[in-house]
């Protein structure tokens, strides 16, 4: 996407988001490492690949 204020990439080869705003600079965005959710009864929740490796590390050890 592409605007008077930035641009926005959004690139599935790398898992990612790129972005260029003249209001926050360059920044690039793993959307599958972390997203924020609510569960059934609006609890938030945590999921993605990045969450799911901590917890099977974690429940992994002796």
């Amino acid at each position: 996407l592409i605007g008077d204020k930035g641009v926005a990439e959004v690139d599935s080869q790398d898992r990612g988001m790129r972005t260029c705003f003249v209001s926050s600079g360059m920044q690039t965005h793993n959307l599958g490492f972390m997203q924020e959710k609510k569960d059934k009864k609006g609890n938030e929740v945590r999921v993605g690949y990045g969450i799911e490796s901590i917890a099977d590390f974690v429940e992994n050890l002796e």
